[in-house]
């Protein structure tokens, strides 16, 4: 039994199938929000259509508090990471920031945007956690290969 046929049935009226399909299309949207928004100087636009997408999800869910606990985890997990790896020098952002030394928020953002993922789209992965692992090691290997996508490539002139 996956995620969303547990507990109480969604609010949306989309079969299983399609909420998971509509799921990662709004997360893909927003992605893409967040990563253009940042690399065309207009990374507060980027953002704030995200969290829409993030608060429209969370008005349509069952559990909306399950959600919104998953976010902040998710929140405080990127805070940490990408704030270390940006002061570390392994990241370099250059659009975005509130605070100083800190992630920007188009990529905290992102990490919101993601644990919207988790009991939907993404929850054919539950109880199978070696599934998901490889898909997570694959992106950091590519760098050491030699392939990056810097986010002002993305940008036209």
């Amino acid at each position: 039994m996956s995620a969303l046929e547990s507990g109480a049935p969604a609010r949306a009226s989309f079969p299983g199938g399609a909420r998971a399909a509509l799921n990662f299309a709004v997360f893909q949207a927003g992605w893409w929000a967040c990563v253009l928004g940042a690399a065309h100087d207009r990374a507060a636009a980027g953002s704030l259509f995200a969290v829409l997408v993030i608060a429209a999800h969370v008005a349509l869910v069952a559990r909306p508090l399950r959600e919104l606990r998953l976010v902040a985890i998710a929140l405080s997990i990127g805070v940490v990471w990408d704030s270390a790896m940006l002061m570390s020098g392994w990241l370099d952002f250059r659009s975005g920031f509130f605070v100083p030394g800190m992630a920007p928020h188009w990529i905290l953002v992102l990490w919101a945007l993601f644990a919207i993922t988790l009991n939907h789209s993404l929850a054919w992965l539950q109880g199978r956690p070696w599934n998901g692992a490889p898909h997570e090691t694959d992106t950091h290997g590519f760098r050491q290969l030699g392939w990056s996508v810097d986010i002002h490539d993305l940008k036209s002139d």
